[in-house]
């Protein structure tokens, strides 16, 4: 199995096709990224009407001001009108009380009032959660969040994990071709049994995607001065049964879809709806609160879970577990009957 993916490995290394998809574009956008980080953070200038008075209004507004990217002014209702009428701030956060406690977002930018929506429902969440407000509050919590997305750290990591999923339409056209020239068919006579032809194919399939890994971190370290994670060993861990799972989708993509033609859509399909509700396509406080219900879904979900416990291995476990089931029940379908296959 092992001088098969050699030879395999060979093959793929000389396919300019292979090297421009899997190492040079990737390298571009990440040159790309490092050029925008170095842009200054936009701050959203925001304007309060707080009708309430209380404890709680004014302990929602500190934990706003502590966030780096948002710049408070306390105004009063007209003139919070005025202000969002003339875009001197981008939206306003009017609080009042009728027959209960009411925030209202008025809005004059949408990026803005997402952003904003999303904060102000985690502090009301937080609060909701412990039953009050807390006493000692961390006041560099948010600005701590948004200094390690500024970093590029969260950018890169999503990046990589999904421009990783992409590579599955590489895969699928490379066993296409194979499939047209006949080679498929001609192994089946070979020695070799299906499971050493199909291994052999999958296991340089992988060492080409665990290199593009290697290069995406190394570029990391280069161009942000910084390690993309915190841990190499739990992050090899992580991205290990990651790359089997996409091994194991891009087989079962090949068999199902005969047509390579169709193999853009297919992955595209598969990587950009479970990007989405796993927040490795953007930030999760931009995105509408019902998708989080979903994200279980996503193999990236389980990537990101799995490094967000940085250096703990042991709490990392499950989610490389989960990452490792997955990757079996694809695996083990796509591999069913690979002699069949090798004669269609």
């Amino acid at each position: 199995m092992l001088n098969i993916a050699l030879v395999n490995l060979k093959k793929m290394l000389k396919d300019k096709k292979a090297i421009i998809g899997i190492f040079i574009a990737p390298i571009i956008i990440m040159f790309l990224f490092s050029f925008l980080s170095q842009a200054p953070n936009s701050v959203v200038n925001i304007g309060v009407t707080d009708n309430l008075k209380s404890e709680k209004s004014e302990y929602i507004i500190n934990e706003l001001r502590n966030d780096s990217t948002i710049n408070i002014t306390i105004l009063n209702e007209q003139d919070l009108k005025k202000k969002l009428k003339d875009k001197k701030i981008t939206l306003g956060i009017l609080m009042s009380q009728e027959n209960e406690e009411k925030f209202t977002l008025l809005k004059s930018d949408i990026n803005s009032y997402i952003l904003v929506k999303n904060k102000l429902n985690n502090i009301l969440r937080e609060i909701k959660v412990l039953g009050g407000i807390p006493k000692k509050t961390l006041t560099n919590r948010i600005e701590y969040i948004n200094h390690y997305k500024s970093s590029g750290k969260i950018f890169v990591t999503g990046f990589l994990i999904n421009f990783m999923m992409f590579s599955m339409i590489y895969m699928i056209n490379e066993l296409a071709e194979l499939k047209k020239s006949n080679i498929l068919k001609r192994s089946y006579t070979c020695p070799y049994s299906s499971f050493q032809l199909l291994g052999g194919k999958l296991l340089a399939m992988f060492a080409l995607i665990f290199m593009q890994f290697l290069i995406v971190n190394t570029m990391g370290l280069l161009l942000f001065k910084e390690l993309i994670f915190e841990n190499i060993i739990v992050a090899i861990s992580v991205f290990i049964p990651f790359i089997l799972l996409i091994l194991g989708v891009g087989l079962l993509v090949s068999r199902v879809f005969k047509n390579p033609d169709l193999s853009p859509v297919i992955v595209n399909l598969i990587v950009v709806p479970t990007g989405l509700i796993s927040g490795t396509f953007m930030p999760k406080e931009l995105m509408p609160e019902f998708l989080f219900k979903y994200s279980f879904i996503a193999p990236q979900h389980w990537v990101v879970k799995g490094l967000e416990h940085g250096n703990n291995l042991l709490k990392a476990f499950p989610s490389v577990l989960i990452l490792a089931i997955m990757a079996l029940c694809f695996l083990a379908a796509s591999s069913y009957n690979f002699k069949n296959f090798l004669r269609e």
